[in-house]
């Protein structure tokens, strides 16, 4: 038995169907991963340093959102790195005796805790390259609520005196509700609607089908 030429249509469009759904779904391509600076203490400074440092400066205020996979040719790329959302802004503070280099920060939320495993809220740690970092798990989507809280930031010297005025860094996001970032499929050029384009040509070769030329013998 041979099969018709309309049946060799249908069999090659469902697995085009099948290769476009393949590559609609998000591909994992890195991993993730944060490293921080802790602030450690020097036992010989505690011995003589007695004077607080200065409150801190606070340079240019940048924020980062969870966002959901990119799209990556006819599919969509996604990371483990996609549902953390961050801040980071400069700091520096003055002290007497210890470098800035070797200056530790300690941050606080004012007010309630946006979200859970903000870090590094709660641990004394140093600055990368003149900036902090500050992360939290946000979701791998592109729907992000608005942020709106103040972060209190104290500058810590190598005897753990601690600065007695925070510097305050105001949070402020007002995605109203809705926000469509770089990871966004919304647009009619992706996947979901390649994979649906592909499934109505199955459907329209079918219907096309010459009656009686199924099969041959």
């Amino acid at each position: 038995m041979m099969m018709g030429s309309g049946s060799r249509r249908i069999v090659s469009s469902a697995a085009v169907l099948g290769f476009a759904v393949m590559f609609a779904t998000p591909r994992v391509v890195e991993a993730c991963s944060f490293g921080f600076n802790e602030h450690k203490l020097d036992e010989a400074e505690k011995a003589v340093d007695t004077t607080l440092p200065a409150k801190p400066t606070v340079g240019a205020v940048s924020i980062s959102r969870g966002h959901g996979p990119t799209r990556s040719g006819c599919g969509a790329a996604a990371s483990s790195c996609d549902d953390i959302g961050s801040i980071s802004f400069t700091l520096s503070a003055a002290d007497d005796r210890t470098p800035a280099a070797m200056m530790g920060y300690r941050i606080a939320v004012s007010g309630a805790k946006p979200f859970d495993g903000l870090y590094p809220v709660g641990m004394d740690v140093r600055l990368f390259d003149g900036t902090m970092w500050v992360r939290w798990l946000d979701g791998a989507t592109d729907d992000q609520d608005s942020l709106d809280f103040d972060l209190e930031v104290r500058a810590i010297d190598l005897a753990g005196n601690v600065s007695a005025e925070a510097a305050i860094v105001k949070v402020r996001q007002d995605n109203g509700g809705c926000s469509m970032g770089r990871g966004s499929t919304q647009s009619g050029d992706g996947p979901g609607v390649i994979a649906f384009g592909v499934a109505a040509l199955v459907g329209a070769v079918r219907r096309r089908r010459p009656a009686g030329r199924g099969r041959s013998t």
